[in-house]
């Protein structure tokens, strides 16, 4: 679990410097190594791509890599199912989706960190301060 974790993570790095190639190379590569021995991890990283997919204008593909992630980590791993619902967020914001659906998801991420107390500090905690930031919530 120790390199495709690595992969994914420097992936998830390179995307939040705006390295979108090469993020989405190294999450390519993770997830390939995921969806045989972490599922829940490749659902994760997904969500990561899913953004690469929406900031290059392809919401199809972005809104597929997030319902094949929210499958693989809803009821497995709080955390990141909590992550992929602000990544959802973050891809329907670029894709100028449905206000209803994106007040929704967010109430759903919130409602999660609160449930499984994720401080404000946590991965999700981030995650959702991220998120509201970006819509300005």
């Amino acid at each position: 679990r120790i390199e495709e974790n690595a992969l994914g993570n420097l992936g998830d790095l390179l995307l939040l410097q705006g390295e979108l190639d090469s993020a989405e190379s190294y999450l390519l590569d993770a997830i390939e190594i995921c969806d045989d021995v972490w599922p829940a991890a490749a659902g994760g990283f997904r969500g990561s791509l899913a953004i690469i997919r929406a900031k290059n204008g392809d919401f199809d593909a972005a809104r597929s890599l997030i319902a094949k992630g929210e499958g693989l980590t809803r009821g497995v791993h709080a955390v990141e199912f909590g992550k992929i619902l602000c990544r959802r967020v973050h891809v329907e914001h670029l894709a100028g989706g449905s206000k209803e659906v994106i007040e929704d998801t967010m109430t759903k991420a919130m409602a999660l960190a609160d449930q499984i107390q994720a401080g404000p500090n946590s991965e999700l905690g981030t995650a959702i301060a991220d998120m509201r930031g970006m819509v300005g919530r």
